[in-house]
């Protein structure tokens, strides 16, 4: 049997060794294949590059100081957001792919927390996703209901992630 300390190690590597790498795909096909422009693109490389540097020294951080495990996952989780939403401001009319930044914190939300957080992280993001979405143009029937689809991907992944982690533990 794992002790928490452990099992907070366990998530936030298994966090960096998958989301964060994905995350550096988006971010880096948007940069250099969108039509973006090259001023926002070069922000969003050195917006990435922090944001790959506190996500990796969190591992050591937990690994440090076990009980501040909760305090660092839950900043960690804060700064993902500011710079997900910042990158999907920039790039959202370019590059559409980029919501999935999204995708990915809502699925690491739901390896760390219980399940009534993993929905509040859900609703948040749904907010966040709509107001990004009509700030950078969405309309008309079409438009919105990607946005919704894209919605509903960020509560199922969130719950379905948060359901089988439980029931791994």
């Amino acid at each position: 049997m794992l002790t928490q300390h452990e099992k907070s190690m366990l998530m936030v590597g298994l966090v960096n060794r998958y989301m964060t790498p994905f995350a550096a795909i988006l971010v880096l096909t948007a940069a250099f294949l969108s039509a973006a422009p090259a001023k926002a693109s070069a922000a969003a490389v050195l917006l990435l590059a922090a944001a790959s540097v506190i996500n990796f020294m969190t591992h050591r951080l937990v690994a440090r100081l076990p009980e501040k495990a909760e305090s660092i996952r839950r900043g960690r989780v804060v700064v993902n957001y500011v710079f997900d939403l910042a990158l999907i401001w920039i790039f959202l009319p370019y590059w559409p792919s980029i919501w999935m930044l999204f995708l990915l914190t809502v699925i690491a939300v739901g390896a760390y927390e219980d399940q009534k957080t993993t929905i509040q992280h859900a609703v948040l993001l749904t907010v966040m996703l709509f107001f990004a979405s009509y700030g950078r143009g969405a309309h008309g029937w079409a438009g919105w209901g990607e946005v919704a689809v894209r919605a509903a991907a960020l509560w199922f992944t969130g719950i379905f992630t948060n359901r089988l982690v439980a029931s791994l533990q």
